[in-house]
């Protein structure tokens, strides 16, 4: 898991972009 994001929803985001 790639901690850019400072919650997670970014990485959620992108996965269902």
């Amino acid at each position: 898991m790639k901690s850019r994001s400072p919650t997670g929803w970014e990485l959620l985001g992108d996965h269902t972009r």
